[in-house]
């Protein structure tokens, strides 16, 4: 009877999913700490408005995004991949914003970018990470 209702439950929330190897669940939640980071170091550049330090934010954050989408993808999760892909998306805009030295781009592209993160963690809370914890 256990076995029955573990069963319906996995069916009902993960059958599309594919189980991903402990290998690529650790990069993933080591991507997630290191993005959370460079937007902080990205957030700083903003305030002190040093367009070196928001262009090397955004040339490091860019690609760890777009492994996220990678990530997503294999795992076959649709609505992460969605989240996933609108966020490389916007990396890659915030940094050609950041390239050209626009740092209000940056802002609203970083403010996007967050607000992204937020609706997927919130949509998935078992993704969610503490930094330093």
């Amino acid at each position: 009877m256990i076995a029955l209702a573990l069963a319906i439950i996995w069916i009902g929330t993960s059958a599309a999913t594919m189980p991903m190897p402990v290998a690529e669940v650790q990069a993933h939640r080591s991507r997630m700490i290191a993005t959370q980071l460079l937007e902080q170091k990205i957030e700083n550049a903003l305030a002190i408005k040093s367009r070196r330090q928001a262009r090397e934010g955004a040339k490091a954050l860019t690609p760890m995004l777009v492994e996220e989408e990678k990530y997503w993808d294999r795992a076959n999760v649709a609505d992460a991949l969605q989240f996933a892909q609108r966020n490389a998306s916007t990396a890659r805009r915030l940094e050609a914003e950041a390239g050209r030295g626009d740092l209000k781009a940056v802002s609203v592209s970083l403010d996007a970018l967050r607000a992204n993160c937020v609706a997927c963690h919130g949509r998935h809370p078992e993704t969610r990470m503490n930094v330093g914890r």
